[in-house]
């Protein structure tokens, strides 16, 4: 399920970053738009398909752990899951910001959003705590959620303006 809706949520969220925060919100959509693409043929999504699968079929643990890790050693792959783990992190801290400058939602729920990504990193790749790092996806939940909010408060003229081109962006 979440593949299906990362791609829509956070071009909805930058294109919201954007209008308020040209700069900052394009290059947070660009970047987060880039990463969870790569999601999709990374070896971050499709690792617990070949484990449960090969679980299934008495695969050994050892030999599983073999055929992930021989996975993520393509190199597409492991560069997939690199520009994934990197990208929607820093994208999303860039989201974050851009909102918060465009005063797009409550500071305090724009430091949430942009914390919730530093926190799911600490929590998944430095000392992995599943439920701090499902905490932390909450965080982001919330973040989220506030500018949907403020996206369903806006002007509709505003919400279906035209873009910014790219060379006036201040």
């Amino acid at each position: 399920m979440a593949l299906l809706t990362l791609i829509p949520g956070v071009i909805a969220l930058g294109l919201l970053a954007r209008r308020h925060a040209p700069r900052l919100g394009t290059a947070g959509l660009v970047l987060a738009y880039a990463a969870f693409a790569c999601l999709f043929w990374s070896s971050v999504a499709g690792s617990d398909n070949v484990a449960l699968g090969a679980a299934r079929i008495g695969m050994h643990p050892a030999t599983t752990g073999a055929l992930l890790t021989s996975i993520g050693n393509i190199r597409p792959v492991g560069l997939a899951a690199g520009i994934f783990v990197l990208g929607h992190i820093l994208s999303l801290v860039l989201l974050a910001v851009a909102l918060w400058r465009g005063r797009v939602i409550p500071a305090w729920t724009a430091l949430l959003l942009g914390l919730s990504q530093i926190l799911h990193f600490t929590f998944a790749v430095v000392a992995p705590v599943h439920v701090l790092d499902g905490g932390a996806w909450g965080l982001t939940a919330a973040g989220f959620a506030a500018a949907a909010v403020a996206l369903a408060r806006e002007p509709n003229e505003r919400v279906h303006a035209p873009a910014t081109p790219l060379g006036s962006l201040r």
